[in-house]
């Protein structure tokens, strides 16, 4: 889920792939907001710095992937990321 500043929000099923840079989207949030529209879906697309959608790549690079490989497991990750610990403050 992203939120802008004025509170609007997006709420989709991604995927990253550490090995190659990408991103795809599996599914968003339905109209009626009660389940997943999968007619959105698209394949996996390079991740692209400084774009619109540029949270894929401080996802990427602060949190899920280093060398191209995952950062932990999906446990791990997510404690980072819920207590803001990006790869860079992991660093000793």
């Amino acid at each position: 889920m992203v939120t802008s500043p004025s509170s609007a929000r997006n709420v989709n099923y991604e995927g990253i792939r550490c090995d190659t840079y990408e991103w795809r989207l599996y599914a968003g949030l339905n109209s009626d907001h009660d389940g997943w529209d999968t007619t959105v879906t698209n394949g996996f697309t390079r991740i692209e710095n400084g774009t619109l959608n540029s949270y894929h790549a401080a996802l990427y690079q602060d949190y899920l992937c280093a060398n191209k490989m995952p950062t932990g497991n999906a446990k791990q990750i997510l404690e980072n990321i819920r207590y803001k610990r990006t790869a860079t403050s992991l660093v000793h």
